[in-house]
């Protein structure tokens, strides 16, 4: 069985910087644009086709994505692993129980009222709009 060539990491290096404006702050977020070709197609259409306005003026807004998870992206594409972030539980001010998230449009968090967060590891990793783009 033949193995699959990895990123050619010098092409990446010297690829063009790309912006990326994420989530409703629009944190700007840099990466070498040649850094998608091998994780994601459809990223690195976007990137680099040269057809598209984000490809010409090398700028895309995520509003949709945080930087969290797109910090994860990028950190697994750089290296082919990425860092579990924390988890987010939702707690009952009165009974100190858990309470289920309410997860609705990508990574956006209904919380019920009167709840407080708190924060404990995550045992999976974040679902995310990237992932339709892998």
């Amino acid at each position: 069985m033949a193995s699959v060539p990895g990123p050619d990491y010098r092409s990446i290096i010297n690829s063009p910087q790309f912006t990326f404006l994420i989530g409703p702050g629009h944190s700007k977020v840099t990466i070498q644009s040649g850094l998608a070709k091998h994780v994601s197609p459809r990223l690195d259409g976007l990137m680099n086709n040269g057809h598209t306005r984000e490809s010409r003026h090398r700028i895309a807004v995520l509003e949709d994505e945080d930087v969290e998870t797109f910090t994860g992206f990028c950190e697994f594409a750089y290296t082919g692993d990425y860092t579990v972030p924390p988890r987010i539980f939702m707690y009952r001010r009165q009974h100190h129980r858990p309470l289920p998230l309410q997860k609705h449009h990508g990574q956006k968090i209904h919380a019920p009222f009167g709840t407080t967060k708190m924060i404990f590891q995550r045992k999976s990793p974040p679902q995310s709009s990237l992932m339709h783009l892998w």
